[in-house]
């Protein structure tokens, strides 16, 4: 069961997207421990060659011991490419064995290319109260690096916060004025309608239908 959560958490946020090595990389620990191949992200084993004559019994065994190594090396090195996101996924799954794929990526840590930067810092974005930026900033040919993209959310996070400090000061402004009693207006009209430069007026005034 917990397997089965970690699976389903490196599936999901938890997918390496070149900011979370550090904690993506001791997950895939923590799954490929279980099923018993947690050491193919550090050992290697060479393909037997086949004798030229015929094959012998030594042969036969170290062939089946390699082909048994095969099979699990593949699935640690699926695992953990499947545990990416497509893009660093069409850049990875170059690497043939689990532990060349894990020293190289180990290597990379997080130094990425300005693309990937961007892709992550995006996908970072809540969709909720960025959604609309993220689109705007996802479909901006000018945005390739990882300050452009940076340098527009601090551009934004500014706006947000010049808009809330106004609404702040329209609400406190508000909350100021004195309360209009609801007759005053009525009271107002009937006082000048009786009042004599009222009754000096031109009549009938023009009224406006509602």
């Amino acid at each position: 069961m917990e397997t089965d959560i970690a699976f389903s958490d490196l599936h999901g946020s938890a997918k390496l997207d070149g900011q979370n090595y550090a904690m993506w990389h001791r997950k895939i620990q923590y799954f490929l421990h279980p099923k018993k191949i947690l050491e193919h992200l550090t050992t290697s084993m060479p393909e037997p060659v086949e004798p030229e004559n015929e094959q012998t019994a030594q042969y036969r065994r170290e062939l089946d011991a390699y082909n048994k190594w095969r099979d699990q090396d593949l699935s640690a090195r699926f695992t953990m490419l499947s545990c990416m996101h497509d893009n660093l996924i069409r850049e990875y799954e170059k690497y043939s064995t689990a532990k060349e794929l894990w020293e190289v990526l180990k290597n990379a840590g997080t130094e990425l290319s300005d693309e990937q930067q961007v892709l992550a810092v995006l996908r970072s974005l809540p969709e909720q109260t960025c959604g609309h930026l993220k689109m705007v900033l996802t479909h901006n040919e000018q945005i390739k690096t990882f300050e452009s993209v940076t340098n527009h959310l601090k551009l934004e996070a500014d706006r947000r916060e010049t808009e809330r400090a106004h609404q702040a000061a329209l609400v406190a402004h508000a909350g100021q004025r004195k309360p209009i009693k609801a007759n005053v207006g009525i009271n107002r009209l009937v006082q000048d309608r009786a009042s004599p430069k009222a009754k000096a007026r031109t009549w009938p005034h023009k009224v406006t239908r509602l």
